[in-house]
């Protein structure tokens, strides 16, 4: 039998914006806005179909021991896709039994980067843990029970669409030494790219050289090629210098003196959004300056900016204030 070609339409992969699905004889690609996904015909290990509502999921089992999920057919769309995978790659399209009862627990699974709560061998949710932009545990003292994910939102999402920002599991306490909550967060925090950046920082100003009033707490200060990173207690934060869109240094009425960074787009701890990062420095006696003979010159304006402005804030005794400004390739570096 020859093979079938087909293509579906307003199909999301993984949770990403939607895109156009194409079955082939040598394998599965995927088409969105911005960026595309191929499969191997040979790489696909096992295949299974779900109804949620009134749309179906497809998913598909790699060889590689991942897994990807498309959503967004019709639902007697399912023979047709049955038919394609038996034509085309010779294997048997699953049935997948979901716990749709509406029940709120179960056991907590890791599959490769993606979190399954399951119920009598039935899937609750799943997760991708490759969204997941922050892992931590909201509980105060000894008490860490619960563990709290937040979602990267992303400029694709339709506006017009919910989309989940964060939820939080309740991990009932064992006998162990290490809370059930901390031994979960572990897990996450190794499947994700929570703490990972690109490269060794080029310049890191450690949490006591400044307390930041807004997020309040303490953060060690990373300074990347192409990005910054705060790294605190609980949160850790990274966004790239073309999300920073001002800068202020401005003296408050005790003496003291705050720097102010402007975001383009806000970080969220919990239900609160910060587009303004305020860091309060006191002026106290120089220590030796950094050599930077060492940085690339290919280095973004943002980036000499940003470490210039910091330097003066946390190493040096008196400052000017600076006048706001929207960094861009017209201010030269210095």
């Amino acid at each position: 039998m020859a093979a079938i070609v087909e293509k579906f339409e307003n199909i999301g992969l993984s949770g990403q914006s939607v895109g156009t699905l194409t079955f082939t004889e040598k394998g599965v690609e995927w088409r969105g806005p911005s960026n595309a996904k191929a499969v191997q015909a040979k790489d696909i290990l096992r295949a299974t179909w779900c109804i949620f509502g009134k749309w179906g999921h497809l998913r598909l089992f790699l060889r590689n021991g991942k897994a990807l999920r498309c959503d967004g057919f019709v639902r007697t769309q399912e023979e047709r896709v049955k038919e394609i995978f038996r034509t085309n790659y010779s294997l048997a399209l699953e049935r997948e039994a979901l716990a749709s009862g509406g029940a709120n627990y179960g056991d907590l699974i890791f599959e490769d980067n993606t979190l399954m709560m399951a119920l009598e061998d039935k899937a609750v949710l799943e997760l991708p843990l490759g969204a997941v932009s922050q892992c931590v545990l909201p509980g105060t003292g000894n008490v860490k029970n619960e563990v709290e994910l937040q979602f990267i939102e992303t400029d694709a999402a339709d506006r017009d669409e919910d989309a989940l920002v964060e939820v939080r599991f309740y991990i009932p306490p064992g006998e162990e030494e290490e809370s059930g909550a901390e031994v979960f967060q572990k897990n996450v925090l190794a499947r994700t790219n929570v703490q990972a950046s690109t490269g060794d920082a080029l310049v890191t100003f450690a949490e006591d050289e400044g307390f930041f009033l807004y997020p309040r707490g303490r953060y060690v200060i990373n300074l990347y090629a192409n990005s910054f990173r705060l790294h605190g207690s609980k949160y850790d934060h990274k966004m790239a210098y073309d999300d920073i869109i001002h800068f202020f240094l401005l003296e408050r009425p005790d003496h003291r003196w705050a720097f102010v960074i402007g975001l383009k787009k806000p970080i969220r701890q919990g239900q609160q959004r910060y587009n303004y990062l305020v860091l309060q420095v006191s002026m106290y006696p120089p220590s030796l300056p950094p050599s930077l003979s060492f940085l690339p010159p290919s280095l973004p304006i943002v980036f000499t900016l940003l470490l210039d402005t910091a330097y003066l804030c946390l190493c040096r005794p008196s400052l000017s204030p600076l006048p706001s400004f929207t960094p861009s390739r017209r201010h030269a570096r210095r």
